[in-house]
């Protein structure tokens, strides 16, 4: 691994969703937990090589399609799920 193992907080979930890949998150021993901040915003702690993981999306890394789009579907569901904690 190239770069040090961090946590960063992500709002965007289109990178989060980059992250969620399984081949970006085991090259980059990432781990992904979604909170609620107190402003009722949904946030992404993301632990590993975090900063080498970026460098992927930088350098416009080629993904499936349909891999990064099951991501997607994955993290706006985490979002849709925390944002309806506790209403009803």
């Amino acid at each position: 691994m190239s770069g040090k193992e961090t946590e960063t907080v992500f709002e965007d979930w289109a990178i989060v969703s980059v992250f969620s890949l399984p081949e970006i998150q085991k090259k980059y021993n990432l781990s992904i937990t979604p909170f609620k901040k107190t402003d009722g915003r949904i946030a992404f702690r993301v632990q590993g090589d975090v900063e080498s993981a970026i460098n992927e999306i930088y350098s416009n890394r080629k993904v499936g399609i349909n891999d990064y789009i099951k991501c997607l579907r994955n993290t706006r569901n985490a979002i849709y799920t925390l944002r309806n904690l506790g209403r009803g």
